[in-house]
C-alpha cells in the first residue's frame, strides 16, 4: 500500500511545515486530527487533513494539508499579539508585519535548493552546524507527524512522545 510505504501525506510531505512549527513554536505535547479519502480513492490515506496541536508553552495550532491541490503552497501562518507573519516556503517569501514594521521578503533560490546544497556542503566538509535539523530534531517530527497519523485513524487526542 501507499501508506505503508510513505506514511501518507503528513509524514511525507506536510512534516516540512510541522518542522517549521515546531522551529517556531517549541514541542508539540498533544494532537488531534481528523481527515477524509473522498476526492483521490487511489490513494489508501487520507487525501485531506486537519489537526489541531497543543504545544508545550501553552501556544496552540493547526495544520491542514491535501494532496489534491496542485499549485504546489506551503505555508505557515503566525500569529500573536503584535505580529502576523507568513513563511510561504513555496515561494520562498516572508510577509506580514511584526509591530509597526511590514515585512516584504523574498529569496532567489528555493528552499529546497538551499536545503540540498547545505546539505552537500555539511557532508563535504563534516560540518554538522551546517544542518538546521540534525538526526534528533528528525525523529521529534516524526514523533509528532506519527501522532498525528494516529489522531486521523482513531478520531481520539493523541499526546506525542517526548523525545530527548
Amino acid at each position: 500500500s501507499v501508506f505503508s510505504e510513505s506514511g501518507g501525506q503528513i509524514v511525507e510531505q506536510a512534516t516540512h511545515i510541522y518542522d517549521l512549527a515546531r522551529y517556531f513554536a517549541g514541542e508539540v505535547i498533544e494532537v488531534q486530527g481528523w481527515g477524509g479519502n473522498r476526492l483521490n480513492p487511489t490513494i489508501d490515506f487520507e487525501d485531506v487533513a486537519t489537526v489541531n496541536l497543543r504545544f508545550e508553552k501553552g501556544t496552540v495550532g493547526n495544520m491542514t494539508n491535501t494532496s489534491n491541490v496542485r499549485t504546489g503552497r506551503y505555508a505557515l501562518e503566525l500569529m500573536g499579539a503584535d505580529f502576523h507573519v507568513q513563511i510561504n516556503y513555496s515561494a520562498n517569501r516572508l510577509t506580514g508585519h511584526i509591530g509597526d514594521d511590514k515585512l516584504d521578503i523574498g529569496g532567489g533560490e528555493t528552499g529546497y535548493a538551499l536545503q540540498v546544497v547545505r546539505f552537500i556542503d555539511a557532508v563535504k566538509s563534516g560540518n554538522r552546524a551546517l544542518i538546521r535539523s540534525d538526526y534528533e530534531d528528525g525523529v521529534k517530527s516524526l514523533a509528532l507527524t506519527l501522532a498525528a497519523n494516529e489522531s486521523l485513524q482513531t478520531g481520539e487526542s493523541i499526546e506525542v512522545p517526548k523525545i530527548s
